[in-house]
C-alpha cells in the first residue's frame, strides 16, 4: 500500500513539475553550417560532426591545437535563485591521448552571483562518458554555461560532446521498464543506470533515434516484455529480433523507419500509427494479421514464417521486397507493386500467381503451392538471375501445368530445371493444344524450346501461333501435322525429311518455304501462299506446280522433279529459277526481265528464248534437245556462268558479238556462235573414285556425266561438301576444292586424306574411315574436328590452335592411339579422347575447356587443377592413383568409376549432381557439398567396398534416397571420423617420435603405403612400401606446423595416426 501511495505522489509530483530542458539546442541538433552552431556561442575550430553522436543525428566537435585557441562552447540559461538543478552532459575523446593533462571543462557563472560551477574531466578511454552535478544559483539570471577542453602539455586532441541537459533537481520523469533483461539492456547500451530499478530517465531515451537489442547480444537473457517502448519516440529504427516478445504495440512509435522484430513469439503487431514505415521485418513469428495498407512508404516488407491468412499490399506501391512464404496465404495479389523486384512467396495456399505487371522483377520463388496458373509475362524475363544463383523457381506445385512467359524459347533454354517437368511455358495459358502426331518433330520443337520434354503428342497452340522462323530440317519427320496453327510463320524449312505430303494452306504468312530432299512428296500446293517469296522444292516427285497466285514470288527452285509445265509468275521482280532435272518441254522466261540467274538444264526443250532477259549472270541449259537458243540479250558481258553443252542438235547459237570469242567452252564442239566460234578447254579436276564422282553428280557438283574427271570451276568455289556415307574409298581430287570451308567424308572407307590444299577448312568430319594418318598443318583455320573411329596411332594438331571442339576417340581398335598433345589448343572447349591407349596427358593449359572424356584410357595421373571452367568431367576406367577437383568449382557431371582412387573430395564442386565414383579403392569420399539433393541418382554411385563411411549434408536424406548406391557395409554420415577409419585398426604398430621436426618410424607393421593428410583432410604427401619390412620410416619436413593424419594402409586394412609436427 506504501508502494503504491509512493508511485501515486511521484507521477503527481512528475505532472506539477515536468521535466524541462532548460539548454536551448541542447541535442546539437541546429546548426547554421557546419561551424555555427544555433543558439550557441562557439570559439575556436568548433565543427559539426555527423558521424558520431549520443542522441539525434549530430553532435558538437571539439578540437584543441594550441593553448591561444581553446576551444569553446557558450550558452545561456534563465536558472532561479534557490532552486536547485541537475546539470548533464556526454562526452566522448576521439583522440588517443586522453590523460590526465586533457581535462574536458564545464563552467556555470554569471556577474553579479557569486554561486559559480567549475569542474574539469579526464577521459580513460575513447567510449561515450556521462557527466552530471548539481547547481544551485542565488541569483535569478540568465547564466553563462560553458564547455571547453584545455590541456597541460600543450598537446593538441578532439573530443565530441552531445546531450547537454538543466533541469530542476526532483522533476526527473522516468518511464517504467517492467522488464529486467529490456532494463538490463538500456544499461548495457548506456542508456540507464545501475543498479535495476525497473525505469529508466525519459530524457534519457525520448530523444534516441535508433534502438538496437539483437538476441542476447547483451548477456543480458532474453526479453518478453518491452513496455517502456512507448517513450522512445525519437526511433526511427528498432531491432528487437531473437527475443521472447509476444505482443508489440509501437503505435506511440510515430517516427519509426525501420523495424526489425524477427524471431520472437508476437501474436500481435501495432503498428497502426507508424506510417513513415520503410522497412518491416518480422520473420518466424505468430502472426495471424498483419496491416501494412496504410505503409505508403514501405520498401522492405519481409513476414516469413508467420500464420497469415491474407496480406494486402495493394497500396504498397513503393515495395521493393516482398517476403511472405511458408504462410497460409491463399491469394496474393501484386499486381500494383510495379517497382517489386524479389518475391518470394513459396510455402502457402496460392493457387494462382500473376505477376505480369511487376516490370522489375529479377528473383521470384513460389515454390511449394497449390499453383494452377503462374503468369510472368512482364516483358523483362530476361531480367532474372538465372545463370549463377537460381532467382527464380515454380517447383513443387505439380497441378500448374502452364506458365506465361516472355519468350518460351528463352525460358525452355534457360529455365529448364524451374519447374515441375510437367510443366510448360507458353506465351499464354489459354487451354488449346495442337496435335503433334509424329514423335521427331516434337521431339524438334522440344529441342527448339517451343515445348517441355514431355512427349505428350501436343504442343500449346499459344507456344507456336507467334513464331516467325522455324527450321526442322534433317530430322526423319514423316509427318508435319500441326504446322497449320504456326499461323504467323514467315520463314518455313522442312527439307530432308522423310515428309510424304505437306499442307501449308494455313500458313498464308509464309514467304520462304524450304520442303526439299522430301523424296516421296508428289503434291504440292501452295495457292493460299500469296506472299510467298522464295520457294525451293527440289528433290521431290511432283508432277505440277501452280503458281498463278503467287504474284510476290522473286526465287524458285524446283529441280529434281517430275514436272512436264511449268508456268512463271509474271512478278518484274523475279530473279532466280532453277527448274533442272524436269521434263519440261518449254517453258517462257520472257517476261521476267530481271532474271539473274536461270538454270532450266536436264529437261526436254527444244526451243528457248533469253532475249529479254539482259540481267542474266548465270545461264544453264545443257543436257536438253535444243534445236533454237536466242542469248543474244545485249549484256552477254555479263554472263559469268552458262552452260550450253550436251544439246546434240543446236548447230548454232545467237549471241552478242562479244561471245564469239570467249564462250568456246560453253558448248558441244559443233556447234558454233553465229560462225567462227573459239574457245578455250574447261579445266577438269580427276575424280578417280567412282562413288566420289557419283556423289558429286548426286549432289549436282558435277554436270558433265561420268566420266573421272569433274570440271574444276565447279568446285573451287564450294565452301561446303558433305559426301558422307557414299562407300569412298579414295579422295582424290578434294585438292581443288580450295574455298572449303566445312567438309564431311565421315563413314567411308577412306585411308589416306590429303588436305592441305584446303587451308580455309574450319570445319573437318572424317569419322569412321579407315584412316592411318591425319596431317592438319596446313589446315590453321581449323576450329571443329571430329576424327573418331579412325585407325590413327596419334595426332599433332600443335599448328590447329583455333581449335574449340577435338574428337578423337575409339582410335584403338585396330592401333594403339598413345600420343596427343593439345597443350598449345588453348581454345578447346570440348575434348574427347576416350577408347584410347593414352598412358599420359596434359591439359593444364586448357583452362576453357568446358567438356572432357578421357575415359577407357591407361591414364595414371591426370591434373585438372587449372581447368576452372570445367562442366562435364568423364574420366571413367583408367588407372588414375589421385585426382583432385576441389578447383573445378562449375563441375555438373563427374565421372570417375573404374580407377584406383583412393581418396575423393567434392565438397567444393557445389553445382555437381552427376557423379559416379564406384570400383575404386575409396577408403575417404566426401560428398558434403551443399547441393546432395540435387543429385541425379540415375548416374551417381559410390559403392566402394573399401569404404566405411561417406560424409553427407544429409545423412537421413542420404539413407532414405541413396541406400542402394553404396556397399552395404559402407555407412553415410554428416560426420564421418577424420579420414574414415579409426585408430584402433592397427594397436601394435608403433609411430615415434611424436611430436616431430622431420621424420617418423613406423614399426611392428608390415606396410603398403602411408599416406599423410592435414587437418582438413587434404593430402599431403604420400609414400609406398615395397620392401616387406615391418619397420619404415617417412619423412614429413618441409610441412608446416599443425596435426596431421598418417593413414597406414597394407591390403585392406587401414589406420589413421594422428601426428603432431613442430
Amino acid at each position: 500500500m506504501k508502494t503504491k501511495l509512493l508511485l501515486l505522489l511521484l507521477l503527481a509530483n512528475f505532472t506539477f513539475y515536468a521535466q524541462t530542458n532548460l539548454v536551448p539546442n541542447g541535442g546539437f541538433e541546429k546548426w547554421a553550417s557546419a561551424t555555427v552552431l544555433s543558439d550557441w556561442t562557439t570559439q575556436n575550430n568548433i565543427a559539426q560532426n555527423t558521424a558520431d553522436y549520443w542522441e539525434g543525428f549530430n553532435s558538437a566537435r571539439l578540437s584543441f591545437t594550441n593553448s591561444a585557441l581553446i576551444p569553446k562552447i557558450t550558452t545561456q540559461v534563465s536558472l532561479t535563485a534557490g532552486v536547485t538543478y541537475v546539470v548533464k552532459f556526454k562526452y566522448k575523446y576521439l583522440s588517443s591521448n586522453y590523460n590526465g593533462s586533457h581535462p574536458i571543462v564545464l563552467n556555470i557563472s554569471k556577474n553579479g552571483s557569486s554561486t559559480t560551477l567549475s569542474t574539469s574531466y579526464f577521459a580513460t578511454n575513447n567510449n561515450w562518458t556521462a557527466v552530471e552535478t548539481t547547481f544551485t544559483p542565488d541569483q535569478n539570471l540568465s547564466y553563462n554555461l560553458s564547455i571547453s577542453l584545455n590541456t597541460l602539455d600543450n598537446i593538441g586532441f578532439n573530443a565530441i560532446v552531445d546531450h547537454v541537459q538543466i533541469y530542476v533537481k526532483g522533476t526527473e520523469q522516468y518511464t517504467l521498464i517492467p522488464d529486467l533483461s529490456f532494463e538490463k539492456n538500456l544499461i548495457a547500451l548506456g542508456h540507464d543506470s545501475g543498479p535495476t530499478d525497473g525505469k529508466v530517465l525519459t530524457a534519457n531515451i525520448s530523444t534516441l533515434t535508433s534502438l538496437n537489442i539483437t538476441s542476447n547480444s547483451n548477456a543480458v537473457g532474453l526479453v518478453k516484455d518491452l513496455t517502456g517502448i512507448q517513450d522512445f519516440t525519437a526511433l526511427t529504427l528498432l531491432n528487437c529480433q531473437g527475443q521472447q516478445l509476444t505482443t508489440l504495440d509501437l503505435t506511440k512509435n510515430t517516427a519509426l523507419v525501420t523495424l526489425n522484430c524477427q524471431n520472437n513469439l508476437l501474436t500481435n503487431l501495432n503498428i497502426s500509427k507508424n506510417s513513415s514505415l520503410t522497412t518491416i521485418i518480422c520473420n518466424n513469428n505468430k502472426l495471424t494479421n498483419l496491416d501494412v495498407s496504410e505503409k505508403l512508404a514501405l520498401t522492405n516488407l519481409q513476414c516469413t514464417s508467420n500464420k497469415l491468412i491474407s496480406l494486402d499490399v495493394l497500396k504498397n506501391t513503393a515495395l521493393i521486397t516482398l517476403l511472405c512464404d511458408k504462410n497460409s496465404l491463399t491469394s496474393l495479389d501484386i499486381s500494383k507493386l510495379i517497382a517489386l523486384v524479389t518475391l518470394d512467396c513459396s510455402a502457402n495456399l496460392l493457387t494462382s500467381l500473376d505477376a505480369s505487371k511487376n516490370i522489375a522483377l529479377t528473383s521470384l520463388y513460389c515454390t511449394d503451392n497449390s499453383l494452377t496458373s503462374v503468369n510472368v509475362k512482364n516483358g523483362n524475363n530476361k531480367a532474372f538471375y538465372w545463370n549463377s544463383i537460381y532467382h527464380l523457381s515454380f517447383s513443387g506445385n505439380k497441378d500448374l501445368k502452364c506458365i506465361t512467359v516472355d519468350d518460351i524459347v528463352y525460358s525452355n533454354k534457360n529455365w529448364t530445371g524451374n519447374k515441375e517437368s510437367g510443366a510448360t511455358y507458353a506465351l499464354a495459358c489459354d487451354g488449346r493444344y495442337t496435335a503433334i502426331p509424329d514423335p521427331r518433330f516434337h521431339l524438334e520443337l522440344i529441342n527448339l524450346g517451343l515445348d517441355s520434354g514431355n512427349f505428350s503428342g501436343k504442343v500449346l497452340t499459344a507456344n507456336i501461333s507467334s513464331l516467325k522462323t522455324l527450321d526442322v530440317s534433317s530430322k526423319n519427320i514423316t509427318d508435319l501435322t500441326g504446322i497449320e496453327d504456326f499461323t504467323e510463320l514467315t520463314s518455313l524449312d522442312c527439307s530432308k525429311n522423310k515428309l510424304s505430303s505437306i499442307d501449308i494452306s494455313k500458313n498464308i504468312a509464309l514467304t520462304t518455304l524450304n520442303c526439299s530432299y522430301n523424296y516421296t512428296i508428289d503434291f504440292l500446293d501452295v495457292s493460299n501462299n500469296i506472299n510467298l517469296k522464295i520457294l525451293s522444292c527440289h528433290s521431290l516427285k511432283i508432277r505440277d506446280l501452280n503458281l498463278k497466285n503467287n504474284l510476290k514470288l522473286t526465287q524458285l527452285t524446283c529441280s529434281y522433279n517430275a514436272l512436264t509445265s511449268l508456268e512463271i509468275p509474271h512478278n518484274p521482280d523475279f530473279n532466280y529459277l532453277d527448274c533442272s532435272n524436269n521434263r519440261l518441254a518449254q517453258i517462257d522466261v520472257s517476261k521476267n526481265t530481271k532474271l539473274t540467274y536461270f538454270d532450266c538444264s536436264t529437261n526436254k526443250l527444244t526451243n528457248l528464248d533469253v532475249s529479254n532477259n539482259g540481267s542474266l549472270t548465270t545461264f544453264y541449259c545443257n543436257s536438253n534437245n535444243l534445236f533454237n537458243l536466242n542469248v543474244k540479250n545485249g549484256n552477254n558481258l555479263r554472263l559469268s556462268k552458262r552452260n550450253f553443252i550436251d544439246n546434240p542438235n543446236l548447230t548454232c547459237i545467237n549471241v552478242d558479238a562479244f561471245s564469239t570469242s570467249s564462250w568456246g567452252p560453253s558448248k558441244d564442239p559443233k556447234a558454233f556462235y553465229n560462225s567462227n566460234c573459239s574457245g578455250e578447254n574447261t579445266p577438269y579436276t580427276l575424280i578417280p573414285d567412282p562413288a566420289f564422282e557419283q556423289k558429286l553428280i548426286d549432289i549436282g557438283v558435277d554436270t558433265d556425266g561420268k566420266n573421272g574427271k569433274v570440271i574444276t570451276t565447279n568446285i573451287s568455289s564450294l565452301k561446303s561438301l558433305d559426301v558422307s556415307s557414299s562407300n569412298i574409298t579414295n579422295l582424290t581430287g578434294i585438292e581443288d576444292f580450295t574455298s572449303l570451308t566445312y567438309l564431311d567424308c565421315g563413314s567411308n572407307k577412306i585411308s589416306n586424306l590429303n588436305l592441305t590444299q584446303n587451308t580455309v577448312l574450319t570445319t573437318l568430319f572424317c569419322p569412321k574411315n579407315d584412316l592411318e594418318g591425319l596431317s592438319l598443318y596446313k589446315n590453321t583455320f581449323l576450329t571443329y574436328l571430329d576424327c573418331n573411329t579412325n585407325r590413327l596411332k596419334g595426332l599433332n594438331v600443335s599448328y590447329n590452335t583455333a581449335l574449340t571442339y577435338l574428337n578423337v576417340s575409339n582410335n584403338s581398335i585396330f592401333n594403339d592411339f598413345q600420343d596427343l598433345y593439345v597443350a598449345l589448343n588453348t581454345a578447346l572447349t570440348n575434348l574427347n579422347c576416350s577408347y584410347n591407349k593414352l598412358t599420359t596427358l596434359d591439359i593444364t593449359r586448357n583452362i576453357a575447356l568446358t567438356t572432357f572424356d578421357c575415359s577407357n584410357n591407361l591414364l595414371r595421373t591426370l591434373n585438372a587443377n587449372k581447368n576452372s571452367a570445367l562442366v562435364t568431367f568423364i574420366c571413367n576406367n583408367n588407372k588414375l592413383e589421385r585426382l583432385e577437383v576441389t578447383n573445378n568449382v562449375a563441375l555438373a557431371t563427374f565421372i570417375c568409376n573404374d580407377n584406383k582412387l583412393d581418396y575423393l573430395d567434392v565438397t567444393k564442386n557445389v553445382m555437381l549432381n552427376k557423379f559416379d565414383c564406384q570400383y575404386n579403392n575409396l577408403r575417404y569420399l566426401n560428398l558434403k557439398n551443399g547441393n546432395n539433393k540435387n543429385f541425379d541418382m540415375t548416374y551417381s554411385n559410390f559403392a566402394n567396398n573399401t569404404l566405411t563411411c561417406i560424409n553427407v549434408d544429409d545423412e537421413n536424406y542420404s539413407n532414405a534416397n541413396w541406400s542402394d548406391r553404396k556397399d552395404a557395409k559402407t555407412v553415410y554420415s554428416s560426420n564421418c571420423a577424420t579420414l574414415g577409419v579409426e585408430d584402433s585398426v592397427f594397436e601394435k604398430a608403433v609411430v615415434y617420435p611424436n611430436p616431430t621436426k622431420d621424420q617418423v618410424h613406423i614399426n611392428n607393421i608390415v606396410l603398403e603405403k602411408a599416406n599423410v593428410y592435414n587437418s582438413l583432410g587434404q593430402l599431403v604427401k604420400s609414400f609406398t612400401f615395397s620392401n616387406g619390412e615391418s619397420n619404415n620410416a617417412i619423412s614429413l619436413s618441409g610441412l608446416p606446423k599443425g596435426f596431421y593424419y598418417v593413414y597406414l594402409i597394407n591390403g585392406d586394412a587401414a589406420s589413421a595416426k594422428k601426428i603432431i609436427v613442430e
